[in-house]
């Protein structure tokens, strides 16, 4: 193949390689410039057949310049469009801003990305479900309500949705001592009406036309049951608060009473003719006493009855799962003493008998002599003497049983774990368990009974007040309704 030489464009001889023309004299500026027209026009004249037929051919329109123009505005425009998806892809898939039309190019990216579901979580109405695929997994939730109220909407506590609209108060008329109260939520209006008493005449006494309550009947008695009490009163009518979902309160009809006891779920009465009336739980058939007569006292455990007859001799109906209805063979008592799971009797000598559970020894009683009157509380029993003095056997686990330095006694009472004494001389003691002070009974004066409930404590004063403390969750510490 010829070689040329680069600055004049001769050809190089083939045995030196020289440039016969440059090689032999030295190169100036014009010999270079001349040279260099003379390699062109020499150049020109080696190109081939195929150019100069290439260079023949006419140049496609929208060439030089013009075309370079349209090419740069055309990559232009590729670049930012391709730049604009890829902001709209971004700002979508960041869930910056929400768009639509990008919407399945964008779960197609984020299931390329991930190939994964990418879960949301279930709602109310709706089952889980992946945005990137569309794919729901289980079922919805479903509504948790709130109740509907006489006032308030239904709402749901998980998504606040707003269900029925309030229901309204049901009101029922104000009575002589309730003013207008809502049947539904317990809500007042008003004030009660009063009583409006009759002129008492020589034949009968005044008593109220709204609810024909005799106004000279005197409050005689109270009992203090699980989570209820009950007062007695001097014309036979017996009223009662408190907890009263077995019907335990249930106690405005009865008439003729002249002695109560309340247990755990059921109240019982003594009428005048020695029958006795029952109302409230029945589970372990505490209240089957229709066929008692000749019966003069009366107590009740929680889930038994037991009562005294006229001949010393003693009945007793309901639970006996530890043998305290086992008083069959018991004579010449003259006072009864029901504790929760045990029964104890007081005989005319001073001694006392027991029965039933005695796993803290609450039956431990056969030592006991000089005995004028006997209480019983949940595992626990006292006996008061003579002189006014305590003795007690049983639980102590809350102090219950820290009577020993108590004198004067005319009376005892315990619940569940406290106990009240009531002294001679009107005023009240209290030992135990002193939660919502069921124990702060140091300014008691002028009781004439006392009496202790589950987690409460009642007695009654010598002008016919009953007083209260302790637990109150069912209204059994509301004893201005008993009056």
């Amino acid at each position: 193949m010829a070689k040329f030489c680069g600055m004049c464009g001769s050809k190089l001889e083939d045995t030196t390689g020289l440039c016969p023309r440059c090689n032999p004299k030295p190169v100036t500026p014009e010999a270079v410039y001349f040279d260099l027209g003379f390699a062109e026009s020499e150049a020109a004249e080696r190109k081939t057949t195929a150019d100069k037929k290439a260079e023949r051919k006419p140049k496609k329109a929208g060439g030089g310049k013009t075309g370079r123009f349209i090419a740069w505005v055309c990559l232009w425009i590729l670049i930012w469009s391709l730049l604009g998806a890829a902001a709209v892809v971004g700002l979508e898939y960041f869930d910056v801003v929400d768009i639509p039309v990008a919407e399945n190019l964008i779960q197609d990216v984020r299931l390329m990305l991930h190939r994964k579901h990418k879960w949301e979580a279930a709602t109310c109405r709706t089952p889980r479900y992946c945005p990137v695929c569309g794919e729901t997994e289980g079922e919805p939730l479903g509504h948790s309500w709130s109740p509907a109220n006489c006032e308030a909407w239904q709402v749901c506590t998980v998504c606040d949705e707003i269900g029925q609209g309030p229901q309204g108060h049901d009101w029922i008329d104000a009575t002589c001592l309730e003013p207008e109260t809502c049947l539904r939520c317990g809500q007042t209006q008003g004030s009660a009406l009063g009583h409006i008493w009759t002129e008492a005449t020589y034949y009968e006494p005044s008593y109220c036309v709204g609810c024909g309550l005799e106004e000279t009947a005197q409050i005689i008695d109270v009992e203090a049951g699980g989570y209820f009490t009950v007062s007695l009163k001097s014309n036979g009518t017996v009223a009662a608060v408190g907890q009263n979902d077995k019907g335990q309160c249930n106690v405005s009809g009865w008439r003729n009473i002249v002695d109560i006891s309340a247990g755990g779920y059921h109240t019982v009465g003594l009428t005048r003719d020695g029958t006795v009336v029952t109302t409230g739980d029945n589970d372990y058939g505490q209240r089957n006493v229709s066929g008692w007569t000749g019966i003069v006292d009366v107590d009740t455990g929680w889930y038994h009855t037991v009562g005294l007859r006229n001949d010393g001799t003693v009945v007793a109906k309901g639970w006996n799962k530890h043998g305290q209805c086992d008083v069959a063979y018991w004579d010449n008592i003259v006072a009864l003493s029901a504790g929760d799971f045990h029964t104890v009797g007081l005989r005319a000598d001073g001694t006392v008998v027991a029965v039933g559970y005695n796993e803290d020894g609450q039956c431990n009683v056969e030592s006991w002599t000089g005995i004028v009157a006997i209480a019983t509380g949940d595992l626990c029993t006292f006996g008061i003497k003579a002189d006014g003095t305590i003795v007690s056997t049983g639980s102590n686990m809350e102090g219950e049983r820290n009577v020993s330095s108590w004198t004067q006694m005319a009376e005892v009472s315990s619940g569940w774990d406290h106990t009240v004494g009531l002294k001679r001389d009107g005023t009240v003691v209290a030992v135990g368990n002193q939660a919502n002070n069921r124990c702060e009974v140091s300014g008691w004066e002028d009781v004439v009974t006392v009496s202790a409930g589950t987690e409460h404590t009642v007695c009654l004063t010598s002008d016919g007040r009953i007083l209260a403390l302790g637990e109150n969750v069912y209204g059994q510490c509301d004893t201005w309704k008993l009056e």
